[in-house]
């Protein structure tokens, strides 16, 4: 004789419901904190080829006109506290003592930026290059 379906085998029941989500939220709560620093870790990129794009824009400057730019605006930057491209980061040039010979770009985690809660607050370029003194943490720079 064939045997009839009873309704409770057919289902789910609350309790085994409610223990998936329980153990999903467990690894949610895990896996989340390493997920955003690997997030704001690959996001420091933008600080970086941005003031790579700054050295770059610098020595061209300098070779038409025998001093670097004090300024952004000058460089064809839209301000002279410029975001980067993908937002993350301002960019700015500060000032320096001889401008003929040297210049410090800056980079800094963008007002409201998950970026302000990296270990990596600050980038610094000159003409040398990356500058890992004047920058917050010098293993922040890509090697």
């Amino acid at each position: 004789m064939d045997r009839i379906k009873d309704d409770h085998d057919a289902g789910v029941t609350l309790v085994e419901l409610l223990i998936v989500i329980a153990v999903a939220g467990i690894l949610m709560s895990l896996a989340y904190p390493t997920f955003s620093d690997a997030l704001r870790k690959a996001r420091r990129a933008d600080a970086v080829t941005s003031l790579f794009k700054v050295q770059l824009e610098q020595e061209k400057y300098r070779a038409a006109r025998y001093r670097y730019a004090e300024r952004l605006s000058e460089l064809g930057w839209p301000a002279d506290d410029a975001g980067s491209p993908a937002g993350h980061y301002r960019l700015a040039l500060e000032p320096v003592e001889e401008p003929r010979v040297s210049y410090h770009a800056r980079a800094v985690p963008a007002p409201g930026s998950d970026q302000q809660r990296d270990r990596c607050q600050v980038f610094v370029l000159d003409e040398q290059g990356p500058n890992p003194a004047l920058s917050s943490d010098p293993s922040c720079w890509p090697r």
